[in-house]
């Protein structure tokens, strides 16, 4: 079957590094401690690129999302509710269906892990900034010095089945921000950054993860270097829930590693082929 390309961007060497919510593409830049976001509406349109000081080693792992980041008081990389409702990236109206920014000021949020840190930049902050000629606003520095990432997802809360578009969960939890640093998975609930579970499962570095979206968007599966498949059901989302009605900040349960014998468990384990 032929299939007809609608558009292509082109990098001066293989980039590893990709993600996309339907309306913007990401990519790391092949040797910089840059990525690139590519406006899939206008293909034409300059890419925005991003970098900073926090980040001194290559991208390793990029995610998009749509969640809000606490806008009674914004700090570097956020942007009052006024620009939420009026721009996303481009200047472009917001384009998921049904979505009612009166509710909430969501955003699109972007994810980028390197050896060094793990950082959270407001797309529309920055855009804002290069249309202004100002500098480029420091992104929200998640974590530093965690050593290796292979893989960071977003799932539950306003992105739903859809990467944050089309129809959302009934829901009042948190969107989950998921870093995989080494062998362990921090779980982390947004706006608040709370880091609300940490998953101890996997004997080698975690490579991949995801949520078990539409129709359980709490569920998270993992895979490791040490071949095996790692399913955490609801009690995500339990952890989630715990963590704001308590409004703390510490550390959440440790999984299979917690001394306390935590209800937090890797309920399923499943051995790849060789």
């Amino acid at each position: 079957m032929n299939v007809a390309f609608h558009g292509e961007t082109s990098t001066s060497k293989p980039s590893f590094v990709l993600d996309s919510d339907g309306v913007n593409m990401v990519y790391g830049l092949p040797g910089t401690t840059a990525v690139e976001v590519v406006s899939l509406t206008d293909l034409s349109a300059q890419p925005l690129q991003l970098w900073t000081e926090s980040q001194s080693r290559e991208i390793s792992a990029v995610c998009l999302g749509i969640s809000s980041l606490g806008f009674s008081d914004p700090g570097p990389g956020r942007y009052s509710s006024a620009e939420c409702e009026e721009t996303l990236l481009c200047g472009s109206s917001d384009p998921r269906p049904g979505h009612d920014s009166s509710a909430e000021c969501e955003e699109t949020l972007l994810c980028c892990a390197s050896v060094d840190a793990v950082v959270i930049w407001s797309l529309a902050a920055a855009q804002s900034a290069i249309l202004a000629g100002d500098p480029l606003p420091e992104p929200i520095v998640l974590m530093s010095g965690q050593g290796q990432v292979d893989a960071i997802t977003m799932g539950g809360g306003s992105r739903g089945g859809s990467r944050g578009y089309g129809r959302r969960e009934d829901t009042d939890l948190d969107t989950l921000l998921v870093v995989c640093a080494g062998v362990d998975v921090h779980v982390f609930a947004l706006p608040s950054l709370q880091n609300v579970l940490r998953l101890e499962a996997h004997a080698a570095p975690v490579l991949a993860a995801c949520f078990c979206s539409p129709h359980a968007p709490y569920q998270l599966v993992t895979a490791g270097e040490d071949r095996t498949f790692k399913r955490v059901g609801d009690q995500a989302a339990a952890s989630v829930a715990a963590a704001q009605a308590s409004d703390k900040s510490s550390l959440g349960p440790k999984v299979d590693g917690a001394a306390d014998g935590d209800d937090v468990q890797a309920e399923e384990e499943m051995q790849m082929g060789n």
